[in-house]
Parts: C-alpha cells; structure tokens; sequence
C-alpha cells in the first residue's frame, strides 16, 4: 500500500453540492517532480492568492503580473487554510489527491483528521458526472480534458508543460547566485508563466465544478460557449440536411471536435429554455476530442466532413449567431460511436 492510499481522506469519495462549490476553498500547488512545491495558490469567492513554498525564491516575491505573492511557511498556510475552513464552513478541495497528500506531510497526525473532514477531490464529482450523461471516459479524467469539454478556455502561453521548465530554469540561475533583477528575460517571464498557469488552473477548477453542479442554472438564456474557429466542416445527410463541424485548437497539441445540426438547431427543444431565449443561438450538439489537427481532420474526412471554404456549395444551414453548449440534453450521434468510423 502506498503512503498516499493510507492516508486518502475518506470524505474525498463525497460529490460536491452546488453550494459547497460556490463557497469552497481551491487550492493547486506548483513544483517539479521528486522536489518539494515551489508555489501553492488557493482561490476563494472568485480571488486568487498565492505563497512561494520555496525560500530559495524569494526574490521572485510581488514581481510585475505576480504582485502580493510572497515566501510563507508551509506548515502555517496549511493550517490556515484548514482553520479558515473550519470557521467558515467551506470545504478545501484539489484536482486529484496529490495536493492533499502534499499538504498532509507539513501538518501533525491530529490535523490531518480535521483535514480529512473539510477535503474534497474534484475528480470524484467530474468522473461520475461524465459517466451518467455520456458515457466511459475517453481518456484520463484530467482538468485540462473538462476544461476543454466544458469551454473554459486557457491561452497557450499558460498551458501544460511550462511550468516545470520554467522553475528549473530560475532555480538554476539563482543557484548561480543571480537575484531576480539579474535574471534573464526568460526566466522572469516564466515565473509569470508559473503564477499564471496556477491562477487558471483555480479558476478553471472552479468553473468545471459550477457547470457540472448546476451553479449556472439561475441564469435567463444559455450561457455563451465560446469557440473561437470558424472554419466550418459539413456532411451532406440528405436533401437540404446535413452536419456541422468546427476545430477548436485545446490544451497543447490536443483539438476539439464541436458538431452542430443545421441552423444550429437542436433534436430535442432546448433542453430547459424557450423560443425567445434560443433567438440567435446555435447549439452545440457533440463533440470529440484528438490528439493532435492532423488526426482530427484525417477522421473528419473519413467520416464525410468536407471543409467549406474547399466545397463552398451553396450550402443551406450553416450554425450562425451565439454558440451555446446542448450536449447534455442531445444524443451524443457521433460520441457514442454509432454514426462515427474510428481512424486505424
């Protein structure tokens, strides 16, 4: 049995609440494997904080885009923000376990139990949503796989594989006994890389959890999902019935997939809208996820999309007006794999 499996906190199996959502306390740390984290930034009603971990970075402390973020000691933030928990009645919740066993090791025996109590693990509330309205997983239930299912959309500068590049390459330059005025262009923009990339990672937890508990019903039409493609793909179904499709670029080298009935109408009416808060909306209906533009496009033509600005018709039906996400009231045509032919 690993260290992590006997100290998992049993209430982390717990779905979260809509409620317990909107008030919880995010946290995600920053680090490079088989070293203690460098960064732990925490977001509460929609603010970020963040505390450097790492005393060798000190002189990286309330730099330009990285203002307030200063060295703390580990041990007292956590308890901090398992007191601040405790009073408050919030819950402290991560994306995955490993944040929780990092804060388990700078805290006694005693106040693991009562950071057993207030923690959560998002996956376990993302994982079954998944699961119930569409279906097995098709890869590994990381944030950036909901954060690109889900819309919430993280600039490429900030995306995977900066972060621990970008602190090795500043903790050499310190180890060299640079401070950070001394530190070159690259190292200070990674820094702002990291404090960046740990911000959006909170608030894209964050977000993930309210769609998925339901934390934007109240609102009076769809909210906007936004997809910055458009160029189109379309299928030919039949007479004056086809398909749509657009590319959207996700997380690395990773691409979406969004497919649209004609108009950008729905099979089902809407879901839990009217007429009048559908006008000039357009319903994403499905969409698949790749690994990389080459494979998306190859599977796109296999399965009889043709690019419009190539085939430019006229074709009747193109989606038009403001995109909002139907995909858990549709069928899921092409997901679940009935209508689609797998590359192979």
């Amino acid at each position: 049995m690993t260290q992590q499996e006997q100290i998992r906190p049993k209430a982390s199996k717990q779905k979260l609440t809509a409620e317990e959502v909107k008030r919880a306390i995010y946290v995600d740390y920053e680090g490079n494997i088989k070293m203690p984290p460098t960064l732990l930034g925490w977001h509460i009603d929609g603010k970020y904080k963040g505390a450097i971990l790492e005393p060798l970075f000190k002189t990286c402390e309330n730099r330009y885009k990285s203002k307030g973020i200063y060295v703390e000691d580990h041990a007292r933030l956590v308890l901090e923000l398992i007191q601040k928990a405790e009073d408050e009645g919030r819950l402290i919740i991560s994306w995955s376990e490993h944040d929780f066993v990092l804060m388990s090791k700078v805290i006694s025996a005693t106040d693991l139990e009562r950071l057993k109590v207030v923690y959560r693990n998002a996956i376990r509330t993302a994982r079954p949503w998944y699961r119930n309205k569409y279906g097995p997983l098709p890869e590994k239930a990381s944030l950036d796989f909901f954060e690109d299912f889900l819309g919430f959309q993280v600039p490429e500068r900030f995306g995977l594989g900066l972060v621990g590049k970008a602190l090795r390459l500043i903790r050499d330059q310190i180890h060299e006994g640079r401070g950070y005025a001394d530190l070159t262009d690259a190292a200070k923009k990674g820094w702002t890389t990291v404090v960046r990339h740990n911000k959006l990672d909170l608030e894209g937890m964050a977000y993930v959890l309210m769609k998925l508990t339901n934390n934007f019903h109240y609102e009076l039409e769809p909210a906007e999902f936004k997809i910055k493609s458009r160029d189109w793909w379309f299928k030919v179904l039949g007479m004056l019935n086809h398909n749509w499709a657009l590319i959207e670029k996700g997380m690395g080298d990773k691409v979406i997939v969004y497919f649209f009935h004609d108009l950008g109408n729905t099979k089902g009416f809407g879901g839990e809208y009217t007429r009048s808060e559908l006008e000039n909306r357009a319903a994403v209906v499905d969409s698949l996820r790749f690994k990389n533009l080459a494979l998306a496009m190859d599977a796109l033509d296999l399965n009889g999309f043709q690019r419009l600005e190539e085939n430019p018709g006229p074709w009747d039906g193109k989606p038009e007006g403001i995109f909002y996400d139907a995909r858990n009231t549709e069928e899921g045509v092409y997901s679940k794999g009935k209508y689609w032919r797998k590359l192979m």
